[in-house]
């Protein structure tokens, strides 16, 4: 999972990919009105995945971000009085699952996450999709990202 932030835009993007292995299973990306920080931006990338992947049916899931400071917030390694509130959603939330964790992965491990993320934040529509095959408009601009 990402998040695509930058201060002075009024958008922020997210985007995840499930695999089964080396498989994808399960992909969605969404943007929404900008939100305080890039910290912030990937906590709602998180809350949003794992709400998704509940009402998909998922009930283990292990999730991977290369935001070490989200992985220190949620398995509550540090307390950051700002982030509280969508810390608790998400540990609410992670009660939902039969088995939920969360690692970091380093940055580039996650590229078409990162590729979902930006698209979405380049839009300018408010939109949500999850899905299983890559859309074409979204497949064309994911290639030019990763290039």
């Amino acid at each position: 999972m990402d998040a695509s932030w930058i201060q002075e835009c009024a958008v922020f993007g997210v985007g995840f990919v499930l695999m089964r292995g080396n498989r994808r299973i399960l992909m969605g990306t969404k943007n929404g009105r900008t939100v305080p920080s890039a910290l912030y931006a990937e906590a709602e990338c998180l809350e949003w995945a794992m709400k998704t992947m509940i009402r998909e049916g998922y009930t283990s899931v292990h999730f991977e971000t290369y935001c070490v400071q989200l992985v220190k917030l949620v398995q509550k390694v540090e307390d950051w009085p700002a982030m509280a509130e969508i810390i608790e959603e998400i540990t609410i939330t992670s009660r939902s699952f039969v088995s939920f964790s969360i690692t970091h992965l380093p940055r580039g491990m996650n590229k078409r996450a990162d590729c979902f993320a930006k698209a979405a934040r380049a839009r300018s529509d408010t939109f949500s999709l999850v899905f299983v095959e890559t859309p074409v408009w979204l497949a064309s601009v994911a290639s030019l990202l990763e290039s």
